[in-house]
């Protein structure tokens, strides 16, 4: 499943838990609509990152490095990505 769609996903699970009637389910829908905002942010820095860069703008770690002609370009490295303060 895509960025895009699994922040959909859990904005939608998180207004229909807000919708219920047991009490219990406000938790979740709090849960559920906060990873999908941030789901959505890291979409749209998913999509701003420079091409080839290892969606540089939404990774934890970047480090730059030297293309074919010379330019540094900043590539995001390893699997964590940006959480809500990083952002």
């Amino acid at each position: 499943m895509n960025i895009l769609k699994n922040a959909i996903n859990s904005i939608a699970i998180g207004l229909e838990d807000y919708q219920s009637r047991d009490e219990r389910r406000i938790i979740s829908s709090t849960r559920n609509i906060y990873a999908g905002i941030l789901l959505l942010f890291k979409y749209k820095l998913c999509k701003l990152s420079p091409v080839n860069t290892n969606d540089a703008l939404s990774k934890q770690r970047i480090i730059p490095e030297i293309d074919k002609t010379g330019a540094i370009i900043w590539t995001g490295k390893g699997e964590k990505t940006v959480d809500a303060r990083n952002i």
